[in-house]
């Protein structure tokens, strides 16, 4: 069980040498405690003294079945306190879906930059530890006596779309009413922070690919929901332009729950 509470170990599995050096200084460097392996069976005898934090797997490696190996890792007690995050995956919609069907919890692209990449882990591993102190809190009502009979109710989540520009916000509207069964609400940058925000939003979908929007307001807005009560608890979703890693890497630091690309 200790081996849960630690912060900051990181196992690779990946058959070619190069990349797992690579990788192992890059994320060394970031005060990580990095243990490589090249096969799936190495990995697990690394991981029966201690389970590590975060793992990154090779997905497209020729050597063996990963997505096999991550839906085996799944059914393992306790892995859904582990972090999985498949890499060297293609940019493609079909390989990012295999990849996290089989349990993988993020996808990075081959072409990724090292602030990006690393505030991903950060910002995977801060929700994972969020998790296991919530879990521990249950834990001890539990074992005080204090946990009371809870009756679980299904209620449709609710989604805001942030944006000054009305057409593109029909457009995500349009896009997620038409694969989600949420109700999805429009919002404008001032109203985001209004009194409509008084009932619970689960996600905030955020435009952040308009050149009137400027890297300090939307560091700002992302700030501004997470510390008012009425929002801190929503996830947050920005859409940038493509190829702004460092932009991306700095909004997941402020508390984004994750950044995608557009076109998406």
């Amino acid at each position: 069980a200790k081996g849960w509470l630690m912060s900051g170990r990181i196992l690779i599995i990946d058959s070619v040498a190069t990349n797992r050096i690579v990788l192992k200084v890059k994320l060394a460097s970031a005060q990580y405690a990095v243990e490589t392996c090249a096969s799936c069976a190495d990995a697990q005898k690394l991981m029966n003294p201690m389970v590590p934090d975060l793992i990154l797997i090779n997905m497209s490696d020729p050597k063996e079945d990963r997505h096999a190996y991550c839906r085996q890792l799944r059914q393992q007690p306790g892995a859904e306190r582990l972090v999985i995050v498949g890499i060297c995956v293609p940019d493609n919609s079909r390989a990012r879906f295999a990849a996290l069907d089989a349990g993988a919890d993020d996808v990075l692209p081959n072409q990724v930059s090292d602030a990006l990449m690393q505030a991903r882990i950060r910002s995977l591993i801060r929700r994972r530890n969020v998790g296991l102190e919530w879990q521990m809190r249950d834990e001890t009502s539990r074992v005080l006596g204090f946990d009371e009979d809870r009756i679980d109710y299904v209620v449709p989540a609710t989604v805001s779309v942030i944006t000054d520009r009305h057409q593109m916000g029909a457009k995500f509207v349009e896009m997620l009413q038409g694969g989600l069964n949420y109700k999805v609400s429009l919002l404008n940058s001032a109203g985001a922070l209004g009194p409509q925000t008084k009932s619970k939003t689960d996600l905030f979908v955020i435009d952040g690919t308009s050149k009137e929007r400027t890297r300090a307001s939307l560091f700002q807005l992302i700030s501004d929901i997470h510390a008012r009560d009425e929002t801190r608890q929503a996830a947050k979703i920005v859409v940038l332009p493509r190829g702004r890693h460092n932009q991306a890497a700095m909004l997941l630091d402020l508390g984004a729950d994750d950044v995608v690309f557009a076109d998406i």
